[in-house]
């Protein structure tokens, strides 16, 4: 399954009047609201739009309110991950409790400490427990590196997806080959 879907769609887009200045603009300043949020008619997060074109120039102007109602095409381009699904990050961070992920380079995984291989544990990074301090990064092999550093890449597997006002969250896990 593939974690990116391509959908073309219709938006309505709602707008004062005084947009009609520079219609393209203010469309463009609406879409934006859409992105790097958790879309749950696209059932992904929005990473990018293209192809924004408005079907007929006559707007609707509801209950005489002073807002004009515009029905544009458009193109999402979605990240649509689910549960246990694997890919690809950097490790950003690493706390006591945690280590953060970016995956694609904007969206943050958090790796709790319970989701981390039993043969890690913590000591300035997450290290093999049978690991010296002056060990250097070597990958096991499920791909992960045996010391987790900031700016490691690891492989995660997402444990769960939630929503904190409307901005995507995604739990991760580390899995163990052991």
């Amino acid at each position: 399954m593939s974690l990116f879907k391509e959908i073309k769609t219709v938006v309505d887009v709602w707008l004062p009047p005084s947009s009609l200045r520079d219609l393209d603009r203010y469309m463009r300043e609406y879409l934006d609201k859409f992105l790097l949020r958790y879309n749950q008619k696209l059932d992904g997060i929005v990473l990018t739009y293209s192809g924004e074109k408005i079907k007929s120039r006559l707007a609707s102007i509801p209950d005489d309110v002073g807002i004009l109602g515009f029905v544009i095409n458009v193109k999402f381009m979605v990240f649509s991950p689910v549960c246990d699904q694997k890919i690809t990050g950097v490790v950003q961070s690493i706390s006591d409790t945690h280590i953060n992920v970016i995956v694609l380079g904007i969206l943050n995984v958090i790796i709790n400490a319970e989701d981390m291989p039993s043969y890690f544990h913590r000591r300035d990074a997450f290290v093999l427990k049978n690991s010296q301090p002056s060990d250097t990064i070597q990958l096991q092999a499920d791909g992960n590196p045996r010391l987790i550093v900031v700016n490691s890449k690891v492989n995660v597997q997402i444990k769960d997806i939630i929503q904190r006002d409307n901005v995507p969250v995604l739990i991760g896990k580390i899995n163990s080959t052991e």
